[in-house]
């Protein structure tokens, strides 16, 4: 069973304006209104659930809000195991559909120790056959949370994915990762030692970006899959393969929210998908790409439509 892990969920409330100026102090009125549920991991819980992989939801909700969020994940076909907090309300996240874009996003409510531990002790019931998807970076009070959460899945022979930034993301290399999954510009701040400034002048040095995956290797970490946006994507094998995914004909970029997401959800689908184990790393790197491209040329999360019409555009071949 795959499993993701969003610790400060939210419902994503999206209003469609336009043709109206966002003025302070004046009265706006949508067009539309859409509600969705919100954060990281439930965004790889929903494009799992399309392209027909189970999985379950984990996290924090909380008061009516909060119950609302259950249901907004139900609906999209996601199982649901939050834990229910004793006090605040879950996040609300108010997107404004307008030119340019805005968004005002919710604090979200404080997660006393005790919810804590329960959580610790539904993952600890974990075991080899079980996925974990860590996504999106921790609130400051639970900063040490993901470090304790692959300490225990590496006990429990949890294969763990992880899609963070900076001290969340390198916290967790001692327990050896399955997957991570960064941007450029996060690989780069794992290595201070690196050129700032690669994205704008090493774009072709992908010999250059492998040598970073590789370092990571070395700190634990077993498959890399790094994100470059329009640019594709790297995959850096546990065995040492390198494969590259470009697209062979692009349009542009609607929204690049959740186009992260949807690339891990994307990988880890084409990685169960299929009988042969010789081409199981192209394919889930094509079906990254894949899944990936397609939520950047829709407003919200690709549907199932969205992801096979981008399929032949998607170019897998190996560097090394």
């Amino acid at each position: 069973m795959i499993y993701t892990l969003t610790v400060n969920p939210a419902v994503d409330y999206h209003m469609k304006v336009t043709g109206a100026a966002l003025v302070p102090g004046s009265i706006i009125r949508s067009e539309s209104e859409e509600m969705f549920p919100g954060g990281k991991g439930l965004n790889v819980s929903v494009i799992l659930s399309r392209l027909g992989v189970e999985n379950v939801a984990l996290g924090f909700s909380a008061g009516k809000v909060g119950e609302l969020l259950k249901a907004l994940i139900s609906d999209f076909g996601v199982r649901c195991d939050l834990i229910s907090l004793p006090e605040g309300e879950t996040r609300i996240n108010v997107k404004l559909d307008s030119s340019p874009e805005t968004a005002v996003n919710g604090k979200g409510p404080e997660v006393p120790d005790e919810a804590v531990t329960t959580l610790l002790g539904r993952i600890s019931s974990l075991n080899s056959n079980d996925m974990l998807v860590l996504s999106g970076n921790l609130q400051s009070g639970i900063k040490d949370l993901y470090w304790e959460i692959g300490r225990r899945c590496r006990k429990n022979g949890v294969r763990l994915i992880v899609d963070a930034e900076g001290e969340s993301l390198s916290g967790t290399f001692d327990s050896q990762p399955f997957l991570i999954k960064p941007n450029l510009w996060e690989l780069f701040q794992l290595f201070p030692d690196s050129p700032a400034d690669s994205s704008d002048e090493m774009k072709d040095h992908d010999s250059f970006y492998v040598s970073l995956m590789r370092r990571c290797q070395e700190k634990g970490v077993k498959n890399v899959l790094l994100s470059m946006g329009e640019a594709g994507a790297i995959l850096l094998t546990e065995e040492g393969e390198v494969l590259k995914a470009t697209l062979s004909q692009a349009h542009t970029p609607v929204s690049t929210v959740g186009a992260g997401d949807s690339m891990l959800a994307g990988f880890l689908a084409g990685w169960l998908f299929g009988e042969k184990e010789s081409d199981r790393a192209a394919r889930a790197l094509h079906f990254a790409c894949a899944c990936g491209t397609a939520t950047a040329y829709q407003a919200h999360l690709a549907k199932i439509e969205d992801i096979k019409k981008v399929l032949n555009d998607i170019k897998v071949w190996r560097l090394n």
